[in-house]
């Protein structure tokens, strides 16, 4: 395998230090390194890291923190990698590109860059640089792109059942050492399936549609051989979700394969264990709680199998239980992309949104190039405009993906966005007569009735909403509180049955969420308290959104529309101003989605600079002018 590496050579250390470094890090260093000390811009990094993917800044935020954690370039001032306001990134030190003359430890297809940081800066800046940032020498080993690789599976809402389900890739390096042949096949069968199992496990179309061809034409001479079956079946998995597959496909071609493999083998655990994500991904939970519960009692320790149970337990409003099983999935194969994925929904179905978005956006570094990140994107982080684009696009391009619950309702968020309020009220009246009593179409319109000047219609879906999952804290809250026409502060006593904690010691309490990250609860405590009591909670708030700001690096922030709302509740309005021009600096385009209402009805948001509004309308024109 060829590596991607940085040797730190540094005068306080005695040996040259090695970290390997992820493909897309190493993509942004050699794109900088050729730019030769002038800017790269954010489309071009873009378009460098992620070609032919529409991303958000986000990623690329997160992979320039990455290359600088390797550089030890993480303290201001930068003296390495230069953020150019609005523009880009360059390198701050010259490089001089040199060939390799001699690499004894790099292969023949090594290239060597060798950058001497003769700090050219100005005496300021001089004085600012330590000894650590003289680094004599950077080594790029290698530029293929292999990288330890885990299958996404198109993911659902946080608490909703999944549309389908996926086998955990295992890390793969190279094609696997040749094993004897197993009984029946000949050398060169055996050479075929192994090499379609390496090609299975490769993240692109093409690599998949190939490993389907091999699995295919051996079908026929091995029918009788159960790990082929299960195989072929995790191929038609990874055909959807690396391409335009559709799911009803996938489970149609599945369904025999798997019961001809159990069959074949009863006591199989990967048979099972498929066969129980196959009963939920058609929403049979009875059958996948048994065969799931069966493969977990034959292997414990399988990724396959926690990670489906996980999804089970998450479709019944169980998080604590999925996040116990995807802490050990996760222990056991720490590069897994949609181990970590599944986690991030699982967490911000139990209310834990900060740790979810950063478990979210970890797995992007290590998978992100599969079809339904625009969904996964839209559903886990704060909405924007490039994301609103990514993702009206993808529901133009899968149709059928869109006949879900929370992908119609998702949409509907988007329109109501950009202020498309016949639009929206269509989407939901489609989700609607498809799934009249699912909880997101009950939020979805609960949120079209409040824009469209109707609370108490607003008040009532809520409710409802809330009957139907009683043991769902969050449901509960939001019935309570969402809602223009609710008199906040008699709705504190029921409240505080479902929050004990903050009757005891309310800022304590409140100390202990923001500490969790429990943002939200604090929000809805701080709605139902007095106005005038609410100043005691400033310097915990203030300090709150500020750590969110990850030292002052806007565009590594946490912050969002409820840092906003937490901001405002609290009447720290000039903060709040600050907060939104970084955000609308960043992209972001409020959405009832991650804040109920729209930006301009936000009763919290009233006391905003006027112009905040202006920015908002200027990023709904954007978005509108992209899609025509």
């Amino acid at each position: 395998m060829l590596q991607h590496t940085v040797l730190h050579n540094q005068p306080l250390q005695s040996e040259n230090a090695e970290q390997v470094l992820e493909p897309r890090v190493m993509t942004a260093l050699v794109l900088l390194l050729q730019a030769d000390g002038q800017t790269v811009t954010d489309q071009a990094m873009l378009e460098g890291v992620w070609p032919g993917l529409v991303v958000s800044d986000a990623s690329l935020y997160k992979v320039v923190a990455q290359l600088r954690k390797a550089l030890q370039d993480q303290q201001k001032p930068y003296q390495l990698i230069e953020r150019v306001h609005s523009k880009g990134y360059r390198l701050l030190q010259p490089a001089l590109r040199v060939e390799a003359a001699t690499a004894q430890t790099a292969s023949k297809q090594t290239t060597v860059i060798q950058s001497e940081f003769s700090h050219p800066q100005p005496a300021a800046a001089k004085k600012a640089i330590p000894p650590l940032w003289s680094i004599g020498l950077i080594v790029l080993a290698g530029f293929g792109w292999w990288l330890w690789q885990t299958v996404t599976t198109p993911s659902p809402a946080a608490n909703h059942p999944p549309q389908t389900a996926a086998a955990v890739r295992q890390p793969a390096k190279h094609p696997p050492a040749q094993l004897a042949p197993a009984a029946g096949f000949s050398q060169t069968q055996w050479q075929q399936y192994q090499q379609a199992k390496w090609l299975a496990q490769q993240p692109k179309a093409a690599a998949v549609q190939q490993a389907v061809e091999l699995l295919t034409e051996l079908l026929p001479m091995q029918q009788q051989y159960a790990p082929l079956l299960t195989d072929l079946c995790n191929s038609y998995h990874f055909m959807h979700i690396y391409s335009d597959w559709p799911l009803q496909k996938v489970l149609a071609l599945c369904e025999p394969l798997l019961r001809q493999a159990l069959q074949l083998q009863p006591d199989s655990a990967a048979a099972l264990a498929s066969f129980g994500a196959l009963m939920l991904s058609q929403q049979n939970i009875p059958a996948a709680t048994q065969y799931l519960d069966q493969a977990l009692a034959l292997d414990a320790q399988d990724r396959n199998t926690l990670l489906w149970r996980a999804m089970l337990y998450r479709s019944q409003d169980q998080f604590p239980a999925a996040i116990q099983l995807l802490q050990q999935a996760t222990k056991l194969d720490p590069l897994s992309g949609l181990l970590k994925r599944h986690y991030a929904y699982s967490l911000i179905g139990n209310g834990m949104l900060s740790e979810a978005r950063d478990q979210f956006r970890q797995s992007l570094l290590l998978d992100g190039d599969y079809s339904d990140r625009a969904l996964d994107e839209l559903e886990m982080l704060p909405l924007t405009a490039t994301r609103a684009i990514a993702y009206l696009k993808w529901a133009e391009r899968f149709p059928d993906r869109l006949q879900h619950p929370g992908r119609l309702v998702n949409l509907a968020m988007v329109q109501l966005s950009l202020n498309q309020f016949a639009e929206a009220a269509t989407t939901l009246e489609q989700a609607f007569s498809l799934y009249p009593q699912h909880q997101f179409v009950l939020l979805g319109k609960a949120m079209l009735a409040q824009a469209s000047g109707h609370p108490a219609e607003a008040r009532h879906l809520l409710s409802e909403r809330a009957k139907r999952r009683p043991d769902h804290r969050m449901f509960q809250l939001q019935a309570l509180l969402l809602a223009d026409d609710v008199d906040f502060q008699l709705q504190q006593p029921k409240l505080l049955q479902l929050l004990p904690d903050f009757a005891k010691d309310p800022l304590a309490a409140t100390r202990l969420a923001l500490a969790q990250k429990q943002q939200v609860l604090v929000l809805y405590w701080l709605l139902t308290v007095r106005e005038p009591d609410r100043e005691q909670y400033q310097p915990l708030i203030a300090d709150f959104v500020a750590a969110q700001m990850t030292k002052g690096h806007a565009e590594d922030s946490e912050a969002d529309g409820l840092s906003l709302q937490l901001l405002c509740v609290v009447g720290l309005t000039d903060q709040a101003n600050q907060l939104a021009l970084q955000l609308l600096q960043h992209d972001w385009l409020p959405s009832p989605h991650d804040n109920y209402y729209l930006a301009e009805q936000h009763p919290l948001w009233r006391q905003l600079d006027p112009a905040i509004f202006e920015h908002i309308q200027q990023q709904r024109q954007k978005v509108l002018q992209a899609i025509d």
